[in-house]
C-alpha cells in the first residue's frame, strides 16, 4: 500500500506458518483496507489477540496429518468474525511436501482471492478454471496480493501460474 503504482489496488494478504500470523495481525490492523486473507498451515494462536479485528474474509488452509495446527486453526476459526472457511488438504503434513498438496493449496489460495480481489461488478463474473485449467481474472479490476511469509518460492511458482497476471508482491514478514 506504500507504492504509489498499487495504492488504489484491492490487496490481500498469504501467509505461511509463522507468517499468517503477521497476515492476520497486518490484517487486523488495517481493516476493510485488505481484502482477504490466507492461512496455509498457518500459526493464528501467534495473532489470537488481532483475530476478532480480523475484517477481511479469511481462509485457513491445514494438511490432514498435522493434528497440532488443525486445532489452532480451529480456535482462530471461532474467534475470526469475518467470512471465513477451514479447509483441511487430507494427506497433507505442516509443509505440504506431499505430491500434489502445494498444488492443491495454490488452487485454494487463487479461488479465494479471485472470489473476493476486485471490484463489486467483477466479482460478478465468472469464477474458476478459465481455459487451460488458469483462473480467468480478466473480468477484474487490478488486486494485488502480499505474501507475507519465507521460504516460499515452490508454493508462489505455481501460485503466481494459476494467477495469470495478477500481480503478487513478495515480502518476508518483520518477526
Amino acid at each position: 500500500m506504500e507504492q504509489p503504482a498499487t495504492q488504489h489496488l484491492d490487496m490481500g494478504y498469504f501467509g505461511a506458518s509463522t507468517g499468517a500470523a503477521a497476515a492476520l495481525r497486518a490484517a487486523a490492523d488495517m481493516g476493510s483496507r485488505i481484502k482477504a486473507v490466507v492461512s496455509r498451515g498457518g500459526r493464528p494462536d501467534m495473532a489470537e489477540s488481532a483475530l476478532d479485528r480480523v475484517q477481511a474474509p479469511t481462509l485457513l488452509i491445514v494438511g490432514g496429518y498435522d493434528d497440532v495446527v488443525i486445532e489452532l486453526n480451529q480456535r482462530a476459526y471461532e474467534r475470526l468474525r469475518a467470512v471465513k472457511e477451514l479447509v483441511i488438504v487430507p494427506g497433507a503434513t505442516h509443509l505440504f511436501e506431499e505430491p500434489g498438496a502445494l498444488e492443491e493449496v495454490a488452487r485454494l489460495a487463487a479461488r479465494w482471492f479471485g472470489r473476493y480481489l476486485g471490484s463489486a461488478a467483477g466479482r460478478l463474473g465468472r469464477h474458476g478454471p478459465g481455459p487451460e485449467g488458469r483462473h480467468d481474472m480478466s473480468f477484474r479490476l487490478d488486486p494485488v496480493v502480499k505474501v507475507v511469509s519465507m521460504d516460499l518460492a515452490p508454493f508462489l511458482e505455481e501460485f503466481v501460474g494459476l494467477l495469470g497476471d495478477l500481480p503478487v508482491e513478495s515480502r518476508v514478514a518483520d518477526r
